[in-house]
This record gives structure tokens, sequence and C-alpha cells, in this order.
């Protein structure tokens, strides 16, 4: 099945706001500059009904909220003033995304919804005519029940109709072989397996497409989903992209909050996903420096120094500039 007919097979999803991509989509707002600020008091929040909201880098490390973000949902929310939507590249599927934020500390009544890319790639397994997948999963995720209720199985054999990148720790069909690639990014023991798919034109549905992330200790690099798919795209395999920067995914966001993007911001981590998606979907934005992805590319923060790495990154600049989530 190829990436035409993938789209059409997506159908339901893109119905719900979830739609695959290649690339980004729109007309991108070029802003010629940014504005520093130190904390949400420097924000004009009587512009904004609705908050949508990145995961990890901005909200938490994978196990707590990250100091100073409680006193920011809370002033954020307001009591309901403003509707706060998490909109996420994890590649969990909604309802477990939802059940665990109470476990880090995020509280159950400053969330009006989520949105994630985990939940639109499974929809689109579930419209397609896939019979057998490979999924590159997680060592801690049971990858045969993420595709519960799709209609696809785990390959019993070598030639499976579809792969998803799901996950940066494993090979799942019949058997599972366990690799380092989420440390270490060496797709050494995916290469074979990669090379066979993309003779037999087999395409590959990314869960996740983020390159990288930050380990729960702030500093260390892991190496995500995405990049196995920019493996395979330049190896010639077709891949359908699902979440950030994609406009569908930010459309989903304000359709849930029930807003227009001109009353919604942004407040992301990832110059390459939440700024560029939200600059795309016209979204104003608020990019989180110390917590996230770039930390390491600005010696220092200011608005001259997020201008220049948003030039060099071939990106529009964020609104507003945050070192701190607070």
């Amino acid at each position: 099945m190829g990436i035409a007919t993938l789209m059409l097979a997506c159908t339901a999803s893109v119905a719900r706001g979830f739609a695959p991509s290649r690339r980004v989509a729109g007309a991108v707002l070029r802003r010629t500059g940014t504005t520093l600020i130190d904390g949400l008091a420097e924000l004009p929040l009587d512009r904004y009904d609705a908050i949508i909201l990145d995961q990890y880098g901005v909200l938490h490390n994978g196990e707590a909220l990250l100091d100073g973000v409680a006193g920011a949902l809370e002033r954020l929310h307001a009591g309901g003033a403003r509707k706060l939507v998490v909109l996420s590249n994890t590649s969990k599927r909604r309802g477990p995304l939802i059940a665990e934020l109470p476990g880090r500390g995020f509280r159950s009544e400053w969330l009006h919804d989520a949105i994630c890319s985990g939940e639109c790639c499974w929809e689109a397994l579930r419209e397609s005519s896939y019979a057998s997948a490979v999924v590159l999963g997680w060592s801690d995720r049971d990858s045969a029940q993420y595709l519960e209720g799709t209609g696809v199985t785990l390959a019993k054999d070598a030639a499976p109709d579809v792969a998803v990148a799901y996950g940066p720790d494993t090979i799942d069909m019949a058997d599972r072989e366990l690799t380092d690639f989420r440390t270490t990014g060496d797709l050494g023991p995916y290469r074979a397996l990669l090379e066979d798919a993309v003779k037999r034109n087999v395409p590959m549905l990314c869960a996740n497409p983020d390159q990288r992330t930050i380990d729960v200790d702030g500093v260390t690099p892991l190496f995500m989903p995405a990049t196995m798919a920019d493996a395979y795209r330049a190896m010639g395999g077709e891949v359908v992209l699902y979440g950030k920067p994609g406009v569908a995914h930010f459309s989903a966001a304000l359709r849930a909050a029930g807003v227009d993007a001109g009353r919604a911001l942004m407040v992301g981590d990832s110059l390459h996903h939440d700024i560029l998606g939200a600059s795309a979907a016209g979204l104003d934005s608020l990019f989180v420096v110390d917590s996230g992805v770039h930390a390491k590319d600005l010696a220092e923060v200011s608005e001259a120094s997020v201008s220049n790495l948003a030039a060099a990154e071939g990106v529009p600049v964020p609104t507003f500039v945050m070192r701190k989530f607070r």
C-alpha cells in the first residue's frame, strides 16, 4: 500500500483532526523577532482562551512535573477561565496518556483534553487493510497490546505488511529483539529488516515524530522513533508521520478547545515540532528553553540568540521565549 492509498485509509483519522503528513502544510508565519519573558506574569494572557501544551521538556521529565510547572498551570487554568489541551508526540494512545498525568502531578481538573500522535497512528492502522506488522517498540510496553482493535497483528514471519515506528528499544514480530538504539542511535540491529522492507515497498507509520528527547536526568539525549523513520526514508522507504508539526494535529487541539487559532497559545520546547507547527497553524507560541531539547544549543538565552538559532534551523521565531516554564 503506497502513500496515496494510505492517506485514503486514514479518512476517519482526518475527520477527527488526525492527519498523516510528510511535511508541514499551510502558510508558515514568519515573525521578525521574539520577546523574552521571565515568567507568566509578563505574558499577555488576556489574548488567549486556550493554552496548548507540549509534555516532555515543558510539563514533566517523564516522571514528575518540573519545578514551577504546577504553579504555572494553576495560573493558566485560572479556575477554568482557559482551556488547557495537551498536544503530544507520544506514541501512547489517548487513554493511557490521560490516565498517567495525575501520577506526574498534573491535576485532572486542569486538563480539558489531550491529543496524541499514538492515537492518530492507531486509528490509521484500524482503517487500513494491513494484516501484519513489525513494530519497533518499547522495552516496557506490549506492542501487541498497542495493535489490539486495529485488525493488524504482529507478523509471524519476516515479511510484514507495514512497519510501525512506535518506540526505540525493540524489534517485535513473532519474537522480541532488544536493542540499545534509544541510548546509542545505532541502527545496526534494524538495518537488514529495513533494507528488506524497502525492497518490498513496505510503508512505515511513525507514531512518534520526535527525533530526540531528554532523559529524566534533564541532560542525557535519547534517540526516538523519528530518527528511524528518517533513516528509512533515506534508504528509499515510504514514511508517514503523525503528530507535530503537522497542521492537522494543531487543528485537532483547537477543535478540542473550541477556539480559533488567534485565541490559542502553543507552549513547547522544540523549534521543529512545537514552534514550526504552531506558526503554520496560525498560533502564537512560547518557547521553553532550559528543560527542553534545545538547552545545549544556546550558550545564553536572549532574543537575539533565539532568533539566530531559529534562522540557523530554518524555522520561524517563537512569539515568546522563557527559560523555565513558571
